[in-house]
């Protein structure tokens, strides 16, 4: 994406700052749930109070949602375009000089 102004600016680094401050850490705590309710209950459904988030209700569902968004902010990161966190900082420079 290129940044031609200030609404560019604004999406761009809050979306690519989000991926990196809510992305990762989401699928990295998601998957530690799914791993852990596993352990402790099986392929059962997780009982009230296990997760605070509505996201999924057995160790399955946690694991998959984990591993979607960990996939997914890696590759928007890293991959997508020669990586999209090297590529914002590049035009916020080009932006600002």
């Amino acid at each position: 994406m290129e940044i031609n102004n200030w609404f560019d600016f604004i999406i761009f680094t809050l979306f690519t700052l989000a991926m990196i401050l809510i992305g990762i850490p989401a699928s990295i705590y998601l998957i530690k749930k799914g791993v852990e309710g596993f352990i402790k209950f099986g392929f059962d459904k997780f009982p009230k109070g296990f997760i605070d988030a509505d996201l999924g209700s057995s160790a399955f569902e946690l694991l998959l949602i984990g591993l979607f968004m960990g996939v997914v902010s890696i590759w928007y990161l890293f991959i997508d375009e020669g990586g999209q966190l090297f590529n914002c900082i590049n035009e916020v420079k080009r932006f600002f000089s």
